[in-house]
């Protein structure tokens, strides 16, 4: 070999070791292990991979099934019992529900897909109930709010609740000591999907109302404050408005059941908006006749143009006021008024229901009239075939959309088309709505409360 040779074999050998040092010194994952120079730096360790997310909260804590109770307790009834005297001085707590009660939802609209993230729940359109604007402005003028605190508990869910509470009391929801949804009911996880029979437990607002929170919000953190916590209401001063009987089966005698506002009586409502506009255009004035609405499904007609049931629900407020027992006005017959044709002696609604829940023992009837024998046996073949009505067969409805949950399966017009139509099988009383010299007293009463306080009776209907 000659000198050029190995000269160059020398200059090869050290291009090919500078290379190697710098590929070892950039690269040293891409160099076999055994190859690798001791000198060369070694890889960072990599950090390790972040923990888990938390897994998210149920909506509210649930509530064994086995564990709740079915009806009012010895010590409710007991104070239930109690006279109701005249007072003033206590202040009172009005717990409303929204859908049914204080307006109707619309049909759901259809939701898109959508490839960039899951479906987010669209918000049904919103029909107030005639005399919103008056009844809101009664809730919440100052003479009002020195005796009364108001509330919303519904079994809607969160995102529904605060679209309906917009609707109805606008700017005027910060008077409103509380909005509570679906997630303050206590159900498990598959029953808050569902369209399932709720109940509104009283005793929840009467604990949780005096510490600044709801149930959904109750943690580790609250149990002292709970211990130590005083009550400022409570059967004697608590009132519920709602659709649904079944909501207050554990109080039902803090109960005032309306009837359920639905399409059909916001059809009545405008027709009768309709008419009265027409007149008004043939120059016949306001005093001209319109259409009269069929009162709440009894036979009679009543003289209002539209669904007058809120003006009612004022003049049980000013009546209210006076008490100083609420369940024990409501259990004395109070709500059939002075001029009521009905005068009973127990709450028709609270006693329709909790019969029809097996503790009717605890109640008096307030009819005397005794179905015949051959009633008596297509009523019990009736039970054998229909074991349970309307509220169970919509219980077991799954509701795929979260945005549905949360319509009450046991409303007033499904209770008065299974009284009507299974009568005999069926205890049921009337209901104070449906006797018009009752309704006729309230809403004249809830007209001069009203005038009293220089609110005007503004319907606020639109179509």
């Amino acid at each position: 070999m000659s000198t050029g040779d190995r000269r160059w074999g020398v200059r090869a050998y050290d291009y090919w070791r500078d290379y190697q040092t710098d590929i070892r010194s950039e690269y040293p994952w891409r160099q076999p292990r055994r190859s690798r120079s001791p000198r060369s730096p070694e890889p960072a360790p990599r950090s390790p991979p972040p923990p888990p997310p938390p897994a998210p909260a149920l909506p509210a804590k649930p509530e064994s099934s086995s564990r709740r109770q079915t009806g009012p307790d010895a010590a409710y009834l007991a104070l239930a019992t109690q006279p109701s005297l005249p007072d003033a001085s206590s202040r009172k707590l009005l717990v409303l529900d929204l859908n049914g009660t204080l307006l109707l939802r619309g049909p759901r609209s259809q939701q898109r897909a959508s490839r960039f993230g899951p479906k987010t729940p669209r918000v049904r359109s919103v029909f107030p109930r005639p005399y919103i604007p008056a009844f809101r402005e009664y809730l919440f003028t100052p003479e009002t709010r020195e005796w009364l605190d108001t509330m919303v508990w519904s079994s809607a869910q969160p995102h529904s609740v605060q679209d309906m509470v917009d609707h109805v009391f606008g700017d005027d929801s910060d008077g409103l000591v509380a909005v509570w949804d679906r997630k303050s009911l206590g159900l498990s996880s598959a029953e808050y999907h569902q369209k399932t029979v709720t109940t509104k437990d009283l005793s929840k607002p009467w604990k949780f109302l005096p510490l600044g929170f709801s149930p959904a919000e109750l943690d580790s953190t609250h149990d002292a404050e709970l211990e130590s916590s005083s009550t400022l209401h409570s059967a004697l001063t608590t009132l519920l408005l709602d659709d649904s009987p079944h909501k207050a089966m554990l109080q039902p005698y803090n109960h005032v059941c309306i009837p359920e506002y639905d399409s059909t009586r916001r059809k009545l409502d405008l027709d009768s908006l309709a008419a009265m506009a027409e007149s008004q255009s043939q120059g016949y004035g306001e005093e001209s006749e319109v259409p009269s609405v069929t009162l709440l499904g009894a036979a009679q007609v009543d003289t209002e143009p539209f669904d007058a049931t809120l003006l009612a629900v004022v003049g049980i407020l000013d009546e209210i006021k006076h008490q100083s027992n609420v369940a024990g006005w409501i259990r004395a017959g109070g709500l059939w008024g002075k001029g009521g044709s009905s005068h009973a002696t127990t709450s028709p609604s609270a006693a329709s229901l909790l019969s029809h829940h097996g503790v009717s023992n605890q109640l008096e009837s307030s009819s005397d009239e005794q179905p015949s024998e051959s009633a008596r046996r297509r009523g019990k073949k009736r039970q054998r075939q229909h074991p349970q009505t309307v509220a169970t067969r919509q219980e077991q409805t799954n509701v795929a959309h979260g945005d549905t949950a949360g319509n009450d399966a046991y409303t007033t017009s499904e209770l008065v088309t299974a009284a009507a139509s299974e009568k005999e099988a069926m205890p049921y009383n009337s209901l104070w709505f449906q006797d018009p010299p009752t309704v006729a007293y309230w809403v004249a009463r809830g007209r001069r409360a009203l005038d009293e306080l220089g609110i005007a009776n503004e319907h606020g209907l639109s179509p």
